[in-house]
């Protein structure tokens, strides 16, 4: 979780979730400033919803306090978020083994994820507006 980089030639130190964080929000960002989408290239490519589709747009009604519109467009990174910090955690006490265990549990929830919001009966997890 608090994994660091240290820059050889200034000597800083950054943190690498500190890195994905503010690359995160600054892609946020340019979708809410600049009207800039990012797409999804398996969707393009597929027309099947990846797990990850709907993040941004999630992300967006967050910012908004629109939680209900937020799980609507993707559950599954309020579930997983939260998983891969105890993850960590569990990874820096040295217990590789569980820590291995909850990635491999994580991949297998985001591979259902993926298959059930592409069937008809679970239309209600593809990444959609309410009307």
């Amino acid at each position: 979780m608090f994994n660091s980089i240290r820059n050889k030639r200034t000597g800083l130190k950054l943190n690498k979730d500190l890195i994905i964080l503010m690359t995160i929000f600054g892609a946020v960002g340019l979708v809410k400033v600049f009207g800039i989408n990012i797409p999804c290239i398996f969707y393009k490519l597929t027309g099947l919803y990846c797990p990850g589709c709907g993040i941004t747009r999630s992300l967006l009604a967050l910012i908004k306090f629109d939680l209900y519109q937020a799980f609507r467009y993707n559950i599954i990174i309020y579930i997983i978020t939260p998983v891969m910090v105890v993850q960590e955690i569990i990874r820096h006490r040295e217990n590789k083994k569980l820590a291995d265990l909850i990635i491999w549990a994580c991949l297998i929830l985001c591979a259902a994820f993926m298959i059930l919001r592409n069937i008809q009966m679970f239309e209600f997890l593809a990444p959609t507006a309410i009307r």
